[in-house]
């Protein structure tokens, strides 16, 4: 006996279903955004060019309920006026690719890795290499 009942399909049914509607309202943390932040940036991309190429120079620093903090490294004041700018295109990408309310929050971060002590441009290490064969002259 092969034969599937009307029953067997329908249960089969019920539990994909149950299946796709419990991975839609799963609970998003950090990691899931960090793990789905490269998709989210392509998919804003795609509408949003400008949008996506301010996000993608973007960190996430912190999420909290529905409130996503999101840090521009060494970034402008223009970097975060065009992104509040698309404050509404931002939150309503983002809530629809999560399938939550999200909202969105930029700050400038400043990167203290790129301090150096004498506050001089770091060199190339071809050009000093360069100027040692060349016994330091400039020509």
């Amino acid at each position: 006996d092969t034969e599937s009942s009307p029953k067997d399909s329908l249960d089969n049914q019920d539990t994909e279903s149950i299946t796709k509607d419990s991975l839609d309202n799963q609970d998003i943390d950090i990691e899931y955004i960090k793990l789905n932040w490269d998709k989210m940036i392509v998919g804003i991309g795609k509408k949003y060019p400008k949008t996506a190429g301010f996000l993608d120079e973007a960190v996430i620093s912190d999420y909290k309920g529905n409130k996503l903090d999101l840090a521009i490294i060494n970034g402008s004041q223009f970097h975060i006026n065009s992104l509040e700018n698309d404050i509404n295109i931002i939150n309503e990408e983002f809530s629809s690719f999560f399938k939550k309310e999200i909202n969105v929050y930029f700050k400038i971060k400043k990167d203290d890795k790129k301090k150096n002590s004498t506050n001089k441009p770091e060199q190339h290490p071809l050009l000093s290499k360069a100027i040692d064969l060349l016994d330091g002259e400039i020509m």
